[in-house]
């Protein structure tokens, strides 16, 4: 069973957004685009999913503008920030790997971070 996730930050830019919402399934992009959603993964592929929409709960604008111009908007749907962690080289974030998250739009060039998933 899947348990925590630890990330140390290895560059000074960027952010994860870690939302409320969570998902007890594989590893998943969420998408709502139709073609995506037929894609069949490989072995170390992420699944495509659209479970995680809720119909008419928009998604923050400002947390969007600010954070999330890198992911289509209508992905967003139903999705609520529980924290956005702004990164520190060195410094450590844990959490519980079924919080759905990504990285924030600010990351311009590559980001570099030391991830560990955890099992139970």
């Amino acid at each position: 069973m899947i348990y925590k996730q630890v990330i140390t930050p290895l560059s000074t830019f960027g952010e994860t957004v870690v939302f409320k919402n969570r998902w007890y399934g594989k590893s998943t992009t969420f998408t709502i685009d139709e073609d995506e959603l037929k894609f069949v993964p490989g072995e170390g592929q992420n699944a495509r999913s659209r479970d995680h929409i809720i119909e008419g709960k928009d998604f923050d604008k400002e947390t969007y503008d600010k954070y999330l111009t890198h992911i289509d908007y209508n992905n967003l749907r139903g999705l609520e920030v529980e924290l956005i962690y702004k990164w520190k080289v060195g410094e450590t974030v844990i959490m519980d790997r079924t919080h759905i998250h990504c990285s924030s739009s600010n990351i311009k060039d590559k980001k570099l971070g030391l991830t560990t998933f955890t099992k139970k």
